[in-house]
């Protein structure tokens, strides 16, 4: 390659890495004036918002930290507990918005890495069904791109002992405060040691050390809660008339709150039909992402940690109906992970045929699309369960604005 064809080259690449971070942008900034919507207009639902307000009316509870804080600000202050809620959901989501764009701008955001933020269990699984929105994740996704992005900066070429690392005391100081505010997050928080492992290509013992006894502490405090603290009918009862003494509407009672008592799943065959397609869709794309990402010699090793790391989330879809959710989670999770990681990489289409780049864009706009994530199937659902949720480009742009 001769110098003018390099020049040529970087010319077009910086082109490139210019219009995806300029789409990116503007894609993040309509996604959190979408979302922050949502939240306003779901000011009193009683998933969206009554999971926040879960509290220790009744004593220690699980779920209960963030609505005992919520009422403490409003004994103190007298904060409307809804517009609370509403306030640190959107403080949380605009987190995640500032971070990734952060992330965005240090790692040269390019064509490949937009299609995968544009993918249905990415941020427009959000969109694509509302309902989904405003749930304690967002906690965990602020925390985890938060964390991520710091990781940028820091050297890891020295092996420090593990109680001399900020992330030590980050998670040891993060991992109980998430378990307390959904035990289900717990379920992910391997994803700080896989993010460690995909950036060094190698685990010391300093570095496991470092993660596994904030870790075990947090699954200590996991069995405590499913063993002591599950909650009944009569906690329920009694953090719905704390809620109602300050104001709220007892409706606000009748999804999260009055399941800590009585909500029961089964898994059907049916019920496991209708998720196939997300989770093929988005497992298999990540691994091919991943693939293209990392060297050849760390390739295996990726491709098996990322086997791995759906093990440990294998519990959640036991135990509650939200299998769109713990997709969602997994995803962005593991696409942060990868991508936080990544060297610039250039898509070189120099080599393709003009019908090659024409099928690979009619691929990528089927995969973006055509299809979408629901978070969970309703008993209403059941009877008619379908293998494929299909989208289109109008629901998609509808969906975004």
């Amino acid at each position: 390659m001769n110098n003018s064809e390099f020049h040529c080259e970087m010319k077009n690449s910086g082109r490139m890495s210019f219009a995806a971070i300029w789409i990116i942008f503007v894609f993040m900034g309509l996604y959190l004036s979408k979302i922050s919507k949502i939240q306003i207009v779901g000011l009193a639902d009683e998933w969206k918002t009554g999971d926040w307000l879960i509290n220790y009316a009744d004593g220690f509870v699980r779920r209960g930290l963030l609505g005992e804080i919520a009422l403490f600000f409003n004994s103190l202050w007298g904060c409307d507990l809804l517009w609370t809620v509403v306030n640190v959901k959107i403080l949380l989501y605009t987190v995640i918005v500032v971070f990734f764009l952060l992330l965005s701008l240090r790692m040269k955001i390019g064509a490949v890495d937009l299609v995968l933020v544009l993918a249905p269990w990415g941020f427009m699984f959000d969109l694509n069904d509302p309902q989904s929105t405003g749930r304690k994740e967002i906690v965990l996704l602020a925390v985890f791109i938060f964390y991520v992005y710091l990781q940028t900066f820091h050297d890891h070429r020295k092996d420090t002992a593990f109680y001399r690392r900020w992330e030590f005391w980050f998670m040891i100081a993060i991992f109980p405060f998430l378990t307390l505010v959904h035990e289900g997050l717990t379920f992910f928080f391997h994803f700080f040691l896989l993010h460690l492992v995909f950036k060094k290509k190698v685990l010391s013992k300093n570095d496991l050390i470092s993660f596994l006894i904030p870790y075990i502490a947090s699954i200590f405090m996991l069995i405590l809660i499913y063993l002591y603290f599950k909650g009944d009918a009569h906690t329920a009862n009694s953090i719905c008339l704390e809620l109602q003494s300050r104001g709220v509407d007892a409706s606000v009672c009748a999804g999260a709150i009055s399941s800590l008592g009585s909500y029961e799943f089964q898994i059907t065959t049916d019920y496991a039909k209708a998720f196939v397609l997300p989770i093929v869709g988005t497992i298999a794309v990540l691994m091919c992402y991943g693939s293209w990402i990392f060297p050849e010699n760390f390739r295996r090793c990726f491709l098996m940690l990322s086997l791995v790391s759906l093990l440990p989330t294998l519990p959640l879809y036991i135990m509650a109906a939200d299998w769109g959710r713990w997709i969602h989670i997994w995803g962005v999770l593991m696409f942060v992970s990868i991508y936080s990681n990544k060297p610039f990489k250039k898509l070189n289409l120099s080599g393709w045929s003009l019908s090659l780049k024409m099928f690979a864009i009619v691929v990528t706009s089927f995969y973006l699309f055509s299809w979408k994530i629901p978070h969970m199937l309703w008993k209403t659902d059941l009877s008619n369960v379908r293998f494929y949720y299909p989208q289109d480009l109008c629901g998609w742009m509808k969906a975004l604005l």
